[in-house]
């Protein structure tokens, strides 16, 4: 499968995905937008992608390619979201299946 997640901020910090709950498996890809404003998305040193950290300008896409030994599980990842100055933040998961 083929996941596009789009990103929107509600005008009071809400982060909404597209696709809320992603479960990728091994030939699944992923990337995720934002067009409210840019937008950074870090995995952590336990990422399941080849890198940790992504980041992108507003309506930019972030296609991080899954590490191809990423264990199965459930991975915690920090979104932030720059609008009008402000800076708002939320820590969703995606699931690596076999």
């Amino acid at each position: 499968m083929d996941y596009k997640i789009r990103i929107t901020c509600t005008p009071e910090g809400e982060l909404d995905y597209s696709h809320p709950i992603v479960k990728l498996g091994n030939d699944d890809t992923v990337e995720w937008i934002c067009d409210d404003g840019n937008y950074a998305l870090n995995f952590g040193w336990n990422t399941p992608f080849k890198k940790g950290r992504y980041q992108a300008s507003k309506g930019e896409k972030i296609e991080p390619r899954r590490h191809p030994h990423a264990q199965h599980g459930r991975y915690k990842y920090f979104v932030a979201v720059s609008v009008d100055g402000n800076l708002w933040t939320d820590d969703p998961d995606v699931i690596i299946r076999p």
